[in-house]
């Protein structure tokens, strides 16, 4: 909330205040060169995680680089100057007129700039991005040894050379991948830790934005939009990141592959090469509608988290008028547009993208997922999964592959398909497999990237508060000063305080008075500068602590609530507890100082939170004291005690500089100065006893007071009432008392007589429904015992906390004490030391396969079945086509007759044909199987959130007062996300390469059986490592 945001912008630490203290640094810091290339440091960590679960005590604390205290200012540095030549761009210049003779102001641009982030983040994290990138041209540069080494192994294996060769090209072999593995490793470490500092970064900056947005934008942007660029735009450029130098990786390794076939297969290479290029194009025009359609989503999902916000903040009224079935339809109307869009993104998915449908090694596939090359041991990291989806035209590098070989084997009868022809150039095809199959991941990622990036963009450049509207000269004589100043709530609109001139001399109490709507709040907001400066100057001096009207509760302990995070002061807390009347309070609540609150206060009453609130300012000892209307919550016994003990002339505040807006008349008498505001001017100001006997607007002001007064008068406020009278008598005069007595008691005569009136007119009405309620009474059944809360029987529909706020002056403080006692005991028992707000639950080890099976459900039977069934059939044809080359490279050139040189017979046709229609029908089934993921995942996704909405929708509310609104709300955002987008990849992913698994062991297994004495230890250390 608003006020929320400004007690924030008030309470910052000091500088100094915070230190860094790492109570568990990581081994990281102190391990040596061999152990951090390889992350041995990191053993440690692995196997506590494996003898128990990891908890956030185990973890190491961050390296002093990685911590926003080192990342942020980084990134300050470098986005203040790109906001100072943006600026400087817009500046006014000037233009001469020669003909007149004149000097026009001009603006510096054509039109308005929206500065960019890019630039700064790439100027803060650059150099840390380029060392990754001399990573990564070594791991591409070692990719290409491995053909080279296997063309010689072939040669080997063909030919009669000796046996120590094959057992240097086979530890070459393991040493190469061995070194590739630890620079990818140490690549991929990097560009993690870039993206980790740039997500920081960003949702530093956008949080910094709300604290200084205009009231404005304020209104523009609500919280689910600043939780939306927070949870899914910051986490889209986070996973964007690590694809970043795919961009010029992938037509680096394509460039080397072409180069390296060139060798064996000549001219041939030019026919696969021209189908890339004519892909280009195509490439293009899908990234365009990706990008629409990523648009698109993006407002439809900002659309629906904003409405769930305001659901969720407002679940009190919407269960107390059962108002939650057109709300959940709303919602679910705003979820089928995205499901809409989500289904296009399916279609255009399976059309044009898919997991790797070719014949890569098992190598080469997990190589493809990290965008470097990685060890085997890596392939089944979810974690990869998760920033690397695999996108690719799944028949492009099957024609790629089928044109090159019929074109090398059309070309001259003389190329022969060797197995070293065949095998190397198949490995070379498989190396550009992955670049071909992370140029669309990549185009897909950047636009979502670009399409968050324009976002967080066009968030911070909206309008904000001006920061120099407010000086803070320490030379000025007076800390607080307003001169000539007039301001409004939001620029181009009409002043709503105008003409203000207001000096409140150091240690000074000065009161703020007026009707409702006189601009009281606005003061105080105007010295804040929370406010647009129209004219005029404001300076304060020193540290300011601000009360708001409406109090702002951490939902933390009420010890914590006060202290705010400044050290304990046991004395001092003791008698800020005192003085703000909190004792009594703590005594009843069951825990003490130590019971938490839950979010928004909601265990405490209006009059409890007001005073935690001011309490927490008084323990801040700040110099200037800024409190709007802080009594008007609690009663008038407590009002008095605090006045006395906190704010008067002999409380704990009273060497301190104090402005107080208030509307109770008993203590203007005690303060030093009064200022009269009315429609946003200050109309009188002086003493006390100088405004009485003035007779002006402060004596209307007077009269109104009082009629309120006599219009209460009962029990609880005889002594009010009575303490007024005396101050207005002692100085208005006997004579002029009664007069205003007379005038107010007349005045109040009327009011009742129209109020009786109406209160006939309501039993009217009320008789007149009566039949009709008894018609409703059988459909409408309300449990038993339930109290609504959120209104009071004589408040006409009044808010509860409204009314409490207004009329809580008018109890006793006795009776106050028991009614709150009686009310927390009954909301929230709690016994001593436990949390009303629960840690969320996390689930630790293995997922049940309850959830796969739910999963499964909600994807339907049918749309598992056929994910299953397609993959399967397309692994069989990838099998297959791996053995037919291998048929063909070994025996596909007929019998040769001696005597006439002639080939008896030729089969290249048929070996061909075969090899295009098994890779064809590997692409189809590959689409297919993309497709039936894609349109089951969305189906999924879609279901899963109407269950939830449901489900949500229909907790009881004290779930609600004990669970944070952010924790459900990221149910609905980040989880939601997860369901659309990061789970539909993994599956794409992960159930293709199962089957693919199964058909690269099956086949080493058929050919050479002594791979099962191998396989079986393998397999159980990686199960062991998984």
């Amino acid at each position: 909330s608003a006020n929320a945001l400004v007690v924030l912008s008030c309470s910052t630490a000091e500088d100094g205040e915070i230190e860094v203290r790492i109570s568990n640094p990581s081994p990281f810091l102190e391990a040596s060169f061999p152990s951090r290339l390889y992350f041995q440091w990191f053993d440690r960590f692995v196997w506590k995680g494996y003898r128990q679960p990891v908890t956030r005590s185990d973890l190491w604390g961050l390296n002093p680089e990685d911590t926003s205290r080192e990342v942020v200012p980084l990134f300050d540095k470098h986005w203040r100057r790109t906001l100072g030549k943006v600026h400087r761009k817009g500046e006014l210049g000037t233009k001469f007129h020669s003909s007149s003779g004149s000097v026009d102001l001009v603006n510096g641009s054509t039109r308005p700039r929206c500065p960019s982030i890019l630039p700064a983040l790439c100027r803060a994290y650059g150099l840390t991005l380029l060392f990754g990138c001399a990573l990564l041209v070594c791991v591409n540069l070692l990719t290409f040894v491995s053909p080279q080494i296997l063309r010689n192994l072939i040669v080997l294996v063909s030919g009669d050379d000796s046996l120590w060769k094959g057992y240097l090209y086979a530890a070459t072999l393991i040493i190469v991948a061995s070194i590739q593995t630890a620079f990818n490793s140490q690549y991929t470490y990097k560009m993690m830790v870039v993206a980790i500092r740039v997500r920081m970064a960003l949702i530093s900056v956008i949080y910094r934005k709300a604290l200084c947005m205009s009231n404005k934008t304020r209104k523009e942007s609500t919280v689910g939009e600043i939780v939306n660029l927070m949870s899914v735009d910051a986490a889209r450029i986070f996973d964007a990141i690590p694809n970043l130098n795919i961009i010029w990786s992938a037509p680096f390794q394509i460039g080397l592959a072409l180069y390296f076939l060139w060798e064996y297969m000549g001219p041939a290479v030019l026919a696969g090469l021209t189908v890339m290029l004519i892909l280009i194009p195509v490439n293009g025009f899908i990234a365009k509608k990706l990008k629409a359609l990523q648009i698109c989503q993006m407002k439809t999902k900002d659309q629906r988290i904003r409405l769930m916000n305001e659901v969720l903040n407002g679940i009190k009224v919407l269960k107390l008028y059962a108002w939650e079935p057109p709300y959940e339809k709303v919602l679910q109307g705003m979820r089928e547009k995205e499901i809409g869009i989500l289904t296009k993104q399916a279609y255009l998915s399976a059309v044009t993208s898919s997991h790797l449908g070719g014949r890569a090694s098992l190598v080469h596939l997990y190589k493809a997922f990290v965008g470097g090359r990685a060890s085997l041991g890596e392939f089944p990291s979810v974690y990869a999964f998760r920033h690397w989806r695999v996108h690719m035209w799944v028949g492009v590098p099957v024609l790629v592959s089928l044109l090159t070989f019929m074109t090398y084997i059309l070309m001259d009868q003389n190329n022969e398909l060797t197995a070293q022809t065949a095998f190397v150039s198949l490995t070379l095809f498989n190396i550009m497999r992955g670049p071909l199959a992370l140029l669309p991941l990549v185009i897909g990622t950047m636009i979502q990237a670009n399409v968050s990036l324009n976002r967080i963009n066009s968030y911070l450049a909206s309008e904000e508060l001006d920061r120099n509207s407010v000086s803070h000269e320490t030379s000025e004589q007076y800390p607080l000063v307003i001169e000539n100043g007039s301001f409004s709530w939001g620029r181009g609109d009409d002043p709503f305080l105008r003409d203000i001139n207001v000096t409140v001399k150091e240690g000074a109490l000065l009161a703020v008075v007026g009707t409702v709507g006189s601009g009281k709040t606005s003061l105080i907001s105007a010295f804040l500068g929370e406010m647009d400066k129209l004219s005029g100057r404001v300076n304060t001096k020193g540290s300011i602590a601000y009360v708001p009207q409406q109090a702002w509760i951490q939902q933390a302990t009420i010890q914590d609530n006060i202290m705010f995070g400044k050290p304990l002061d046991k004395i001092k807390y003791l008698r800020v507890i005192e003085a703000c009347a909190l004792r009594n309070d703590l005594q009843i609540l069951p825990g003490g100082d130590q019971t938490e609150i839950g979010e928004k206060g909601i265990n405490l009453s209006g009059g409890q939170k007001q005073r935690v609130s001011l309490a927490r300012a008084v323990y801040r000892d700040t110099e200037v004291y800024l409190l709007d209307d802080p009594l008007s919550a609690v009663d008038s016994h407590v009002g008095k005690h605090i006045f006395e003990n906190v704010i008067g002339p002999s409380g704990l505040l009273k060497h301190k500089t104090r402005v107080l807006v208030t509307h109770s008349i008993t203590y203007l008498p005690k303060v030093d100065m009064i200022l009269v505001l009315k429609d946003g001017k200050v109309l009188e100001r002086g003493t006390y006893r100088e405004l009485v006997q003035s007779r002006g607007a402060f004596a209307d002001f007077l009269d109104q007071h009082l009629q309120e007064i006599v219009a209460h008068n009962h029990t609880s406020q005889s002594l009010e009432l009575e303490e007024v009278k005396q101050q207005l008598e002692s100085s208005l005069g006997r004579e002029q008392f009664q007069r205003t007595f007379s005038r107010a008691l007349s005045q109040m005569s009327q009011t009742r007589s129209i109020s009786d009136s109406l209160e006939d007119l309501r039993s009217k009405a009320g008789s007149m429904m009566s039949s009709t309620s008894e018609r409703f009474e059988g459909s409408l059944h309300l449990t038993d015992g339930v109290t609504y809360e959120g209104f009071n029987s004589t408040t006409s529909g009044v808010p509860y906390e409204r009314f409490n706020s207004t009329a809580s002056s008018k109890q006793a403080f006795g009776s106050r004490r028991q009614e709150d006692k009686e009310e927390t005991n009954r909301r929230f028992s709690l016994d001593k030391g436990r949390k009303l707000i629960k840690d969320e639950l996390a689930q630790i080890g293995n997922v049940d396969w309850a959830v796969y099976k739910y999963y499964i459900e909600a994807i339907t039977v049918a749309f598992a079945i056929a994910t299953v069934s397609c993959n399967a059939v397309q692994q069989c044809f990838y099998a297959l086509s791996n053995m037919w080359l291998t048929v063909w490279s070994t025996n596909g050139y007929g019998a040769v007759n001696e005597t006439t040189n002639l080939t008896i017979y030729s089969p290249q046709d048929l070996y061909l044909g075969l090899y295009g229609f098994l890779g064809s029908m590997q692409v189809i089934g590959a689409v297919l199987a993309t497709l039936a993921t894609s349109i089951g995942s969305v189906k999924a996704s879609k279901y899963l959130h109407n269950s939830l909405l449901r489900n949500v929708l229909r907790l009881p509310q004290t779930l609600f007062d004990t669970t944070p609104t952010g924790r459900i709300l990221n149910r609905f955002s980040l989880d939601i996300n997860v369901l659309d987008d990061t789970f539909p990849m993994v599956l794409r992913i992960c159930v293709p390469q199962i089957f693919r698994l199964a058909a690269i062991f099956g086949i080493i297994i058929y050919t050479t059986p002594i791979f099962v004495v191998a396989i079986i230890p393998v397999v159980l250390v990686y199960c062991f490592i998984q």
